[in-house]
């Protein structure tokens, strides 16, 4: 090819490029309107009151409320969009998808260097990444990534991650004789870019996972590299792969955290292998029916012999087999396995999460997509006259089949009414859709048949979804019917009722609705329930953290209502279940209110100690807050023992 020729080539490209990321962003856009979603009221909600000062910032970066690292990258990006909470979503969505359209560019120059290695010329390389960054980019599994918003955790890790393994491929020794210097940025670009991925989501530490892979695909029959080159690879690249893989299979490190899930271990490991086959299954045939957040009412494998575990099982036997068996004729095949297995190493394992979510597929299912553009190249350059022309043909019309797939499902992405019915008509089993349609159903006054939904939910065999009955309650209370549940009946049976995600803000919404009706009535029932839950069967994780947030919210009300013992005893059975510094600081608040501050003061020492304890040094110093409380506190004390010399020792002391 002389240079005018390439130079053409390249403009070509870059203006096909271009087109395909205009048409992603015309097949996006009805989906941009769309409301938050599930988490994204959790997380960005830490913006609550406004970001405003250098404390304010450091305490939205690293409250914990995502993840073992808190993502702080991708909490830091959320202020691109806004500083304070609440806000609309349409501009977090659409930095969302100028992202999608910044991993579809890292794509093509990704996979262009990995079909080269396989063999494929430059140009043909190059036009081969362009047909599989298209196909990505229109996809419509990627949708319930992009718009919803809070999985810019998962586009940013990918993003990275994109970022490492491109400068892997360019930075990667060709021969035994490159120099240290070589190997040395290419360990600096490796590490900072697992940092960055793996502090916006965890699973960015699987970087090193697919550097494997490529290493054991793309380079099998590479020359051998400098001895320093090689022994970087076993130390940073192999070795910590191994341990990844050795931490996930360590079977002892995940059964306890399955104790709160209604699955146990091994139910996720036979349940897991049909989930992948269907990942498997929607990444090849565009299928746009049941793709969304809500993904609670998959089916729990419970045995080998179940018909959709022993063909998943062997299915995924001889794919691997074939893939292995043919691997000197066709690595691709192995690459593309390894890759898709590797990408779902830490979210479709042995670690106690939830069983499905579309997201994790971001970026695994680039291996298959890759193995089908191309295979289907292969396929027809070989027995036509015309090869180029029928493969760009027939990978076009793959790319416009998924962008008009991609733009019927974002319409109704676009208004809160249609994806809620959507969800809860593709999703009928689904806990979370259930509640979502019925809050929609009680906005447009179907209050009897939402309450008739919920009903039928609700009658199932024990332990039941306390938060559908508490739902019934609030929408009566609220309507003045007649209310279908008593509450204090309920909290007579605890063992028969589960505890969800559903409870905490079903809670809260309950009270406002008692507070503001009024349905006073309602309240005896409500404080035994909450009071109760620690009694409940656990389906959420950190059940005790959860319960205790309830046993807090409930001595606020109870306090309101002047029980005071009972608000008290209920912060006690908090701080047992979880001795948090939110907890001890509630504690500090309750004596203060009943004016005993002898034991506020003892309590606010608790919650300095605790915060301390466990305080994540980047988040702000709140040693001087305490200070400053401490010696108001103090100074209060020492004018109350002057006016009550006789007073009583503190009636509360923080226990051990």
């Amino acid at each position: 090819m002389n240079l005018n020729s390439k130079h053409a080539t390249q403009a070509l490209l870059s203006g096909l490029l271009l087109a395909i990321l205009v048409a992603t962003t015309a097949a996006y856009s009805p989906a941009l309107p769309g409301p938050f979603l599930l988490d994204d009221f959790h997380n960005i909600g830490t913006m609550q009151g406004g970001i405003e000062t250098a404390e304010d910032l450091r305490e939205h970066l690293f409250v914990p409320v995502a993840g073992a690292t808190n993502r702080p990258i991708a909490r830091a990006s959320l202020l691109v969009d806004d500083n304070a909470w609440p806000s609309t979503a349409t501009q977090f969505k659409w930095t969302n998808l100028m992202l999608h359209l910044l991993c579809g560019v890292l794509v093509f120059a990704v996979f262009r260097r990995i079909f080269e290695h396989f063999g494929r010329s430059e140009s043909r390389a190059a036009w081969l990444a362009l047909s599989l960054a298209s196909i990505w980019l229109l996809h419509p599994f990627n949708l319930s990534t992009t718009m919803y918003v809070i999985q810019r955790m998962t586009q940013l890790s990918a993003l990275f991650t994109l970022c490492g393994l491109l400068a892997y491929l360019y930075l990667r020794p060709a021969s035994a004789h490159s120099s240290w210097k070589r190997t040395a940025l290419l360990a600096f670009s490796t590490g900072a870019f697992v940092l960055l991925a793996t502090f916006s989501k965890e699973n960015g530490i699987l970087l090193v996972v697919l550097l494997a892979v490529l290493e054991l695909t793309l380079f099998s029959g590479a020359k051998r590299g400098s001895t320093s080159f090689r022994a970087w690879r076993w130390l940073f690249i192999f070795l910590p792969a191994a341990l990844l893989v050795l931490y996930v299979a360590y079977l002892p490190n995940w059964v306890d955290g399955y104790k709160h899930r209604a699955f146990s271990l091994q139910e996720r490991l036979l349940t897991q292998p049909v989930i992948l086959l269907e990942y498997l299954y929607r990444i090849l045939s565009f299928r746009t029916f049941g793709i969304g957040v809500f993904q609670d009412d998959q089916v729990i494998r419970t045995s080998l012999l179940d018909p959709a575990v022993t063909f998943s099982l062997i299915t995924w036997t001889l794919l691997i087999g074939v893939a292995w068996r043919i691997r000197a004729q066709q690595p691709i095949i192995l690459f593309a396995a390894l890759w898709f297995f590797g990408g779902h190493l830490l979210e479709s394992t042995t670690i106690p999460l939830e069983l499905y979510f579309d997201h994790r597929n971001y970026l695994p299912m680039l291996g298959p997509l890759a193995a089908a553009v191309f295979g289907i190249d292969a396929l027809i350059t070989k027995g036509t006259d015309h090869p180029r022309a029928l493969s760009a043909a027939a990978l076009s019309g793959l790319s416009l089949f998924a962008g008009a797939q991609l733009y019927l499902l974002a319409k109704p992405w676009g208004k809160a009414d249609e994806l809620v019915l959507l969800m809860a008509t593709e999703h009928p089993d689904s806990p979370r859709a259930t509640r979502s349609l019925v809050r929609w159903m009680e906005h447009f006054f179907q209050r009897e048949q939402a309450l008739d939904i919920l009903d039928s939910e609700f009658d199932t065999p024990p332990p039941r979804d306390v938060s559908l009955a508490m739902m019934s309650v609030d929408i009566t209370c609220k309507a003045g019917l007649p209310h279908r549940y008593d509450l204090g009946t309920l909290a007579l049976s605890p063992e028969n009722l589960a505890l969800t995600d559903g409870v905490g803000p079903t809670a809260t919404q309950l009270i406002a609705s008692i507070r503001s009706i009024p349905c006073p009535e309602l309240l005896p029932g409500l404080y035994d329930l909450l009071e109760a839950s620690p009694s409940m069967t656990p389906r959420l994780s950190s059940p005790g953290k959860r319960n205790a947030k309830l046993l807090r919210l409930n001595a606020r009300e109870l306090l309101r209502s002047g029980e005071l013992e009972r608000a008290r005893d209920n912060l006690h059975r908090a701080y047992e279940l979880h001795p948090s510094a939110g907890t001890a600081f509630a504690l500090t608040e309750f004596w203060l209110t009943v004016g005993h501050i002898p034991s506020a003061l003892a309590w606010l020492e608790r919650t300095e100690e605790l915060e301390l304890k466990h305080r994540n040094p980047l988040r702000p110093n709140l040693s001087r807050t305490f200070a400053e409380k401490r010696a108001l506190l103090e100074n209060v004390n020492a004018q109350f023992k002057t006016a009550n010399p006789d007073a009583v020792a503190p009636e509360s002391q923080p226990s051990e």
